[in-house]
């Protein structure tokens, strides 16, 4: 398989781009649609010290709450 090592770099600048912002400042999108998530839930997910992009990819976003990583 080939990854061309300017698309990996584009990548990661954009996950650095996402996880600078201010998580409770950021209006999330899925399949077009705005997805709504309670500030409690944002509230919680900052004492994780995991990142924005973290809070996507674990699905915490759907409330999955501390079993984020247990599939």
């Amino acid at each position: 398989m080939r990854v061309d090592i300017e698309h990996v770099l584009k990548i990661q600048a954009e996950r650095f781009r996402i996880n600078t912002l201010n998580l409770k400042e950021i209006e999330w999108y899925e399949n077009g649609k705005k997805v709504e998530i309670s500030p409690e839930l944002i509230e919680e997910f900052l004492f994780t010290g995991l990142c924005n992009t973290d809070f996507i990819i674990s699905e915490y976003y759907k409330g999955k709450g501390t079993t984020m990583w247990i599939q």
